[in-house]
């Protein structure tokens, strides 16, 4: 096993709140949510993980503020803070390629104190300065031009898709890679918007996705205002997050203006 990028105390409390976090959602009863956690959700989050814990995260945040488990949510900000101030401190501006997404749940859960931390915006000029650098036209060319096997894979409110069952994992999965990419766009809006939308064509578009996951997941399709909770815990010392100010070394040659 590679030697530990971590420091070994905030490693072990950050993968600590990550263990609550997946006990407590499993407690929940939710059988989708407890199908898509799976058995060792818990060991995939963790600092040293082998798995992609950075986009599994995103995914549960999503997954959690759509089931209105704010308890869950809460310990997986928390356990991303700590994660990402256990790494050296020149690599704590990872925060920012989760902070739209993380920004949103809070946002739709109505965990304020969240809400205005994950609201740090960067420093980026432009798309290739910023954290996330993709372009909408290759992203979500399904939502720009669906084709009738996007339609039937996908489904609607309306006709839900039949990949949905008798396993929804992965249809959970498909969309909440997307939900991502359109928390981004949003974030990060103009940067990357070669298709002509407005910051509320991404907006409707997520939010039509979040209809779709609430009503695989057995709610009211429309998200109730629950109570809003202003409290924000954070580890001691917290420093803040890090300026975005892109090093020019490490930007690529930046392509034509019509290109950015």
């Amino acid at each position: 096993m590679s030697e530990s990028h971590y420091d070994p105390i905030l490693e072990k409390e950050a993968d600590q709140l990550f263990k609550e976090a997946v006990g407590l959602a499993h407690a929940s009863g939710i059988k989708d949510v407890k199908r898509y956690l799976g058995k060792e959700a818990d060991k995939e989050l963790a600092c040293n993980s082998e798995y992609n814990s950075h986009a599994l995260l995103q995914e549960l945040s999503i997954m959690f503020s759509m089931a209105e488990l704010t308890e869950p949510l809460e310990l997986l900000f928390r356990g991303r803070i700590t994660q990402v101030l256990a790494l050296p401190p020149h690599a704590w501006k990872a925060i920012y390629y989760s902070m739209p997404t993380l920004r949103w749940c809070a946002e739709v859960t109505n965990l304020t104190g969240y809400t205005e931390l994950f609201s740090k915006p960067t420093n980026a000029e432009c798309r290739l300065d910023s954290p996330y650098r993709s372009i909408a036209s290759r992203e979500l060319k399904r939502l720009i031009e669906p084709g009738r096997i996007e339609e039937l894979f996908y489904g609607s409110l309306e006709n839900p898709s039949m990949g949905w069952r008798p396993d929804p994992v992965s249809m959970y999965h498909t969309y909440f890679e997307e939900m991502i990419d359109l928390t981004n766009f949003i974030s990060g809006f103009p940067f990357g918007n070669d298709i002509g939308w407005s910051r509320e064509d991404y907006a409707r578009a997520l939010e039509t996705d979040a209809l779709i996951i609430r009503q695989q997941l057995g709610f009211p399709e429309t998200m109730p205002n629950l109570p809003e909770n202003p409290n924000v815990i954070l580890p001691d010392d917290f420093p803040g997050f890090p300026e975005w100010t892109p090093d020019p070394r490490h930007i690529p040659k930046r392509p034509a203006q019509d290109d950015q």
